[in-house]
């Protein structure tokens, strides 16, 4: 959780740590998103964040359309590329 009951951010949430408290990007890694209960429910989430950008080697269509609708660009690369991302950062 980011936030504790009062609405503190918490600490030791690895997303409320700089560098990752300003990130933009999410790197999603080669997992692939095609389960049925993401077709709404991060949205909310990854806007909380500050979450403008996906990344994966691939996307359920239905998430992958909804990114659109919701303000956040789902970028779609082959798992090489993906690894050297990770590495990169």
């Amino acid at each position: 959780m980011r936030y504790d009951d009062q609405g503190n951010e918490i600490k030791d949430f690895v997303l409320n740590q700089k560098p990752f408290s300003q990130s933009k990007i999410f790197n999603w890694g080669k997992k692939t998103l095609d389960v049925a209960l993401l077709e709404n429910s991060p949205f909310g989430a990854l806007l909380d964040f500050g979450i403008t950008c996906v990344i994966s080697s691939s996307y359920a269509d239905i998430f992958y359309n909804n990114c659109f609708k919701n303000g956040i660009l789902p970028i779609k690369i082959d798992e090489e590329k993906i690894k050297q991302i990770s590495e990169y950062l």
